[in-house]
């Protein structure tokens, strides 16, 4: 890896070139049984009212109707997603829709609702909390998951000592455990260091000590299995991502933790197809490109929704999100380097076109204009020119809003008496 959070290669695509998959990460709700003190508030305050199921179908025919020729995937979050009231029958409609699911879950709800609603997952990711997860609990529902779907440990780390302790202890003994046989499927263990405003528009790294970097370094993840564990068999969609270096012919699977974990995860100024490849539902039910931001809203569930059909430039310096991480992507010097020709699959052409029009005057203006507007909408300097910038773009916008949902609503209220 290179300094200053650059990666070393500079283009990533599909191992496989056929396969190209919509996947939808979507933040179901914000409510959560549990208030963890790493977490930021707008992830388990219960603050936007619960999702409606017809949305929810509403939604799914739209991007069935635009992606037409795409296997679709779903992986749920939240918040504790399992909370949602209408969270079985939703699965049970995605899954007879032939669309793949994922969920992560901290695993509170009791072991017979996951044994009911396994045989719909592809995976199930379950994230262990040192300030609530019981352990003894935890592992039970590991062990009985594991031979039924595949599963993946994400074990939280926070800096403080306390429950940095917890976490590391937990993780040497899902080791032991599954050594001893005491845990029956395979398991992928996730080590999650913590973040700056989480399940915000505005996250980022946080600095560890070097004992607890050398300590993760001696367990890091991995994949847990012995010769007699349960296989489940399983093939996502999503498939493997490559690496490929302008300057090397070397092509390297992509390990996305491996680059959060190392901090070499910024992207910005590539051209990525996110928004293509996968979209974000936020819990106030706006869509995204990205859970990051980047790209812009793109609608709201329940209403229109203005699909992208082309890559966008990242405006990040830090992508945290390993599902957004393993996306499409090409660096400004790949693009220069590589010209579009009739030999190259659709997924890089299309990424070339989005770069050759970046380059363009008119698309690098109106390109700086979006950025400037995000981070407006996102500053937290209040006291600042910016901040005062700020909130005089955000009264602006009110009112640009007010205006147009008013008039919308009078047409709608007109419509009445001229069918009449």
């Amino acid at each position: 890896m290179s300094a200053g959070g650059r990666p070393e290669f500079d283009a990533i695509f599909p191992a496989r070139r056929d396969l190209r998959p919509l996947h939808i990460s979507w933040f179901l709700h914000n409510h959560c049984n549990h208030r963890c003190s790493y977490c930021h508030e707008s992830n388990w305050s219960g603050s936007f009212r619960w999702i409606s199921f017809d949305d929810v179908r509403s939604f799914i025919e739209q991007v069935k109707a635009h992606f037409s020729d795409r296997q679709i995937l779903v992986s749920m979050t939240g918040g504790e997603p399992t909370l949602w009231p209408d969270f079985e029958r939703c699965v049970q409609y995605l899954a007879a829709e032939g669309i793949e699911i994922g969920m992560t879950s901290n695993g509170a709800k009791p072991l017979d609702f996951f044994e009911r609603v396994a045989s719909h997952f592809s995976w199930i990711n379950f994230s262990f909390h040192p300030e609530f997860t019981r352990p003894e609990k935890f592992l039970s529902l590991i062990d009985r998951l594991s031979s039924l779907v595949p599963v993946s440990v994400r074990i939280m780390l926070p800096r403080e000592d306390k429950m940095w302790r917890r976490s590391m202890e937990f993780r040497q003994t899902l080791e032991r455990e599954l050594l001893s046989g005491k845990i029956r499927g395979r398991i992928q263990i996730e080590m999650v260091k913590v973040v700056s405003g989480f399940g915000t528009l505005n996250t980022a790294p946080i600095g560890y000590a070097v004992s607890q970097d050398d300590e993760l370094a001696r367990w890091p993840s991995r994949e847990l299995s012995r010769s007699d564990s349960v296989k489940v068999p399983y093939e996502s969609v999503l498939g493997e991502y490559v690496t490929h270096q302008l300057e090397n012919p070397a092509i390297e699977v992509l390990r996305a933790n491996d680059l959060v974990e190392a901090g070499q995860v910024n992207f910005k100024n590539w051209i990525c197809n996110i928004g293509i490849e996968q979209l974000f539902v936020g819990a106030d039910g706006f869509v995204f490109r990205a859970g990051c931001g980047v790209g812009s809203r793109l609608g709201r569930i329940g209403g229109h929704i203005s699909f992208p059909n082309q890559p966008v430039r990242c405006w990040k310096t830090y992508c945290h999100c390993v599902t957004d991480i393993a996306i499409s992507k090409i660096s400004p010097e790949w693009a220069k380097a590589r010209v579009a020709s009739s030999d190259l699959d659709s997924t890089h052409q299309s990424l070339l076109k989005g770069a050759a029009w970046y380059r363009r005057f008119g698309s690098r203006l109106w390109d700086s204009l979006q950025e400037m507007a995000f981070e407006l909408e996102n500053s937290n300097q209040e006291r600042s020119l910016r901040g005062w910038t700020s909130r005089m773009y955000l009264q602006g916008k009110r009112v640009w809003l007010t205006a147009r949902w008013s008039r919308r609503w009078q047409r709608k209220s007109e419509l009445p008496h001229k069918l009449s």
